[in-house]
């Protein structure tokens, strides 16, 4: 994957998650899979088409997850992660995932996203595309996220 992928995205989570009030976001590490696997507590998957083709997993852990959540939600605590909650995490990452395909377009690049969908409980493990995929560890305010991009071109 180019490396201007991963930095379209980097910037599109900052971008979005700073509204919200969550510090600069960092890259910690990041890796090639053969396929995108998850295997966090919580992943939001968005799939994309047009010029751009593929599907991006945000994956992130139960505590994480509670705190992105209450963000959203101007603070209000977030005990469980109910469907409401779900929600609006699966909400949050389309936005990161749409302000992405925004910087895409610029490149002259159209692109659309599908709806999010969330899986969420403990020992989870799931295969999403068996395309190569670039997995960034980030920091994002202290909180740690796993951004999965598996884009075709």
């Amino acid at each position: 994957m180019e490396q201007k992928h991963t930095d379209i995205f980097l910037t599109a989570l900052e971008s979005v998650l700073s509204q919200f009030g969550f510090g600069g976001v960092t890259l910690n590490k990041e890796s090639t899979k053969d396929q995108l696997f998850i295997d966090r507590d919580f992943t939001v998957v968005i799939g994309i088409t047009g010029d751009v083709k593929g599907n991006i997993a945000y994956s992130f852990s139960s505590d994480t997850a509670r705190k992105l959540v209450s963000a959203m939600m101007m603070g209000a605590p977030v005990e469980t992660m109910d469907d409401m909650a779900m929600s609006a995490a699966g909400e949050l990452f389309n936005m990161v995932t749409a302000n992405a395909l925004t910087l895409f377009e610029k490149q002259g690049k159209a692109a659309a996203v599908s709806l999010p969908f969330v899986l969420s409980g403990g020992d989870i493990y799931a295969i999403i595309s068996t395309v190569e995929t670039t997995a960034l560890e980030v920091d994002a305010g202290g909180n740690e996220l796993e951004l999965n991009i598996a884009i075709e071109e």
